[in-house]
């Protein structure tokens, strides 16, 4: 175990790097599906059980660099959620959440060793949703809600181990939501800080000024040895 971290920490730091360019550009997106139940046991007590759900998430991602380490990226997502909420003598009923999402954010990166990069982020995104709740087996209650989110990744990471691809990992985030069902003039906000427990990993495939660097202290140079800012 120990030659293996020494032979990561190796790679993460040596040879050339590769550089964000103005004018790259690439295409990603992350996708992620949860499920379970939970069980709580206490003594003299007895076991009971919590109803768990399912959760269903889609969201590509295109980034354009408008300098040099500097990104703009657009998003595209889809959402789905089930939650048990009773058991009927048909099977559970359920509350469900279908949810579009658009968005787009701004990200800068700061170099930690070669092809490791902090991207903290800032992004606004726009969604609306429909909601379905079971009130019986055969009778629904639906509604239509439209919302605004507002997301601060404090701490993201990318590693692009080779030219074209790379990923991201997305382990701290600040972020502010808001939603309202306008049919039935409800709203509601929310203000949350996320720390591991929500962590997300992206990955990313590079097109346009992609190439490789060597790496002299903190600059940048192409073989030919002319400096290219950033």
């Amino acid at each position: 175990m120990k030659r293996l971290l020494t032979l990561f920490l190796v790679l993460a730091v040596s040879g050339t790097a590769l550089a964000q360019l103005q004018g790259e550009y690439y295409i990603g997106g992350s996708l992620g599906y949860k499920t379970g139940n939970s069980v709580t046991k206490v003594t003299g007590v007895g076991k009971s059980d919590t109803p768990g759900g399912d959760a269903l998430t889609i969201m590509p991602e295109f980034g354009y660099f408008l300098k040099n380490r500097l990104r703009l990226s657009g998003y595209l997502g889809y959402g789905w959620q089930s939650q048990k909420i009773e058991k009927a003598s048909s099977g559970w009923l359920r509350n469900q959440a279908h949810v579009a999402l658009l968005g787009a954010g701004v990200s800068y990166y700061v170099r930690l060793a070669n092809n490791f990069y902090y991207t903290p982020e800032v992004a606004l995104y726009v969604a609306m949703g429909a909601y379905v709740q079971d009130v019986t087996t055969l009778d629904k209650f639906k509604y239509m809600a439209v919302g605004l989110q507002t997301d601060i990744k404090l701490f993201a990471l990318e590693y692009r181990p080779v030219e074209r691809f790379a990923f991201n990992v997305s382990l701290a985030n600040f972020s502010y939501t808001y939603l309202g069902a306008p049919k039935y003039d409800t709203q509601s906000s929310t203000l949350s800080f996320n720390l591991l427990t929500n962590a997300s990993v992206s990955f990313r495939y590079y097109f346009g000024r992609t190439q490789r660097y060597r790496q002299t202290g903190d600059k940048l140079h192409k073989p030919n040895n002319r400096e290219v800012k950033q």
